[in-house]
């Protein structure tokens, strides 16, 4: 019994340290080096990828007078 109570809680642990370090990244695309993205990131990239409809989107999407984050998760075909 207490060799299933240990494995249990090794495999607890993985997945929490998996679950940690999927965050961490995340937070590491949205804020690269603790800034704001839009301050590293540039849009030409997007815009050779996506053409005009990326700003068209953008458009749609932000207010540029609303304070909070948006997350705008780009994908070929829409």
């Amino acid at each position: 019994m207490k060799s299933i109570e240990e494995k249990v809680i090794r495999a607890r642990k993985k997945k929490n340290e998996n679950e940690v370090n999927q965050i961490v990244k995340l937070k590491e695309k949205l804020f690269p080096g603790g800034g704001l993205q839009e301050r590293v990131e540039n849009f030409i990239p997007f815009y050779l990828k996506f053409g005009s409809t990326f700003f068209d989107q953008l458009l749609l999407q932000i207010d540029p007078f609303d304070q909070r984050f948006n997350v705008l998760i780009a994908t070929e075909g829409k």
